[in-house]
């Protein structure tokens, strides 16, 4: 299987909410199993899209501005390849948007693809959700009234 492969299966697995994978300091750990009796609540489809953007923090005690690659997106958040793990629930604001200069998001999930990987795969959720990522046609579920 090659690397993108893989690190998808593991996004993917997190996102269907199979298992809750929690990553920190390199280690990740199967926090729990999803209930399947439970329905599967989609907000909008995710878009497998690559935007660059730059990663900021909003922690004055945790600083950093880096490069970053989305690889996931809907008008709830996205996927992202960083260099280095964040802490879960970190505010964060994202540069270089297609349709906006910044908006900011929420650590929701941080997995590594692999020891041996140098990125992070993060999960963020936007605090004010809509299609920031320019998706010229989106998906009807995309729709202000569907959010």
């Amino acid at each position: 299987m090659n690397f993108f492969a893989h690190c998808f299966r593991l996004l993917r697995a997190k996102l269907r909410g199979r298992a809750e994978l929690r990553e920190c300091k390199g280690q990740t750990q199967v926090v729990g199993q999803r209930n399947h009796s439970e329905p599967d609540v989609r907000r909008g489809t995710r878009i497998k899209t690559e935007i660059s953007i730059i990663l900021t923090s909003l922690d004055a005690g945790n600083p950093f501005s880096q490069p970053a690659l989305t690889i996931l997106v809907d008008p709830q958040g996205c996927a992202v390849r960083f260099g280095r793990p964040l802490e879960i629930g970190a505010a964060v604001q994202l540069e270089g948007l297609p349709t906006r200069n910044m908006v900011t998001a929420r650590v929701v999930n941080c997995i590594s693809p692999g020891k041996y990987e140098k990125f992070w795969i993060l999960g963020l959720a936007l605090d004010e959700p809509g299609n920031v990522w320019g998706i010229e046609t989106p998906p009807e579920d995309w729709s202000p009234k569907s959010l």
